[in-house]
């Protein structure tokens, strides 16, 4: 495995959250998700497709203020 930041293969396992298991890479210090783990396609478009972004949402503009 190597790391999608710097391509570096000196990843090591960080932490299990949810039995996800997330790498840090030591030459850069990114943290990721187990590639094997990544959801496919079809599940990150249902994901994506949930977001409402409404303009009128005190929430929304709060994070589009950052």
């Amino acid at each position: 495995m190597h790391c999608p930041v710097c391509l570096d293969r000196s990843p090591v396992e960080l932490l299990t959250v949810d039995a996800l298991a997330y790498w840090r890479c030591e030459s850069c210090q990114a943290r990721f998700l187990d590639p094997g783990q990544l959801p496919d396609r079809a599940a990150e478009k249902r994901e994506y497709d949930r977001h409402e972004n409404d303009t009128d949402d005190p929430g929304y503009r709060q994070f589009l203020g950052q």
